[in-house]
């Protein structure tokens, strides 16, 4: 549990994906049924947990990150108020041009990600503070969103039980494993306002 997680293909709920799996192998043994089926499972769970490398694999539980089409940039001449920020974010000195991937959408761990799409960047007394993603980027398998600004905490309308988001000019830059609340939530628009109808994704 504490290597892999859920034990997701030996649950009880697993019965009938198990019960399929034992039924289309054609196995020519009838002296010791059980012994053959449990060796043969067992082998295949091996093989489904190791790497190509034979050490253990890092994507058994998680099918990995999904993007989208998109296209090369130079990160530098289209935000050039974040170039310094991102430069440090990756790790790089700060140059005339650095190359990303812009991708109109990607998905992480189930989550996805589009433009347009909002984040809860914080809480200020019990109150959320929204940011809206501009881009995502890809550098160096990792990803990255480009996030515009909302003016502090977002007031909730209590007339139509929305939360009021008033955009700035302002932009940062987060990476995915630095964002505190990572749920994409969306956003709708009500005659000039941008609003939202929760901090935290529904099921």
């Amino acid at each position: 549990m504490l290597q892999y997680g859920p034990v997701k293909h030996h649950s009880c709920m697993r019965f009938e994906g198990k019960h399929s799996f034992f039924k289309g192998k054609k196995i020519k043994n009838f002296n010791n049924l059980p012994y053959t089926l449990s060796r043969h499972h067992q082998l295949y769970m091996c093989m489904r947990q190791t790497g190509v490398d034979g050490n253990k694999s890092n994507n058994f539980l998680y099918d990995g990150d999904l993007v989208s089409c998109g296209r090369e940039i130079n990160f530098n001449a289209k935000y050039p108020n974040l170039s310094n920020s991102f430069s440090q974010l990756v790790g790089v000195h700060l140059q005339d041009e650095l190359v990303v991937y812009e991708t109109k959408s990607t998905s992480i761990h189930g989550l996805r990600y589009e433009p347009g799409c909002a984040l809860v960047l914080r809480y200020e007394n019990d109150d959320p503070v929204f940011g809206i993603v501009r881009d995502s980027i890809v550098f160096k398998k990792d990803k990255y969103f480009v996030i515009q600004c909302t003016s502090g905490p977002a007031a909730f309308n209590q007339h139509i039980l929305h939360h009021t988001l008033e955009l700035t000019n302002d932009f940062i830059i987060r990476s995915f494993c630095s964002l505190e609340y990572n749920w994409p939530l969306s956003v709708g628009k009500l005659v000039t306002m941008n609003i939202n109808t929760h901090t935290c994704e529904i099921f």
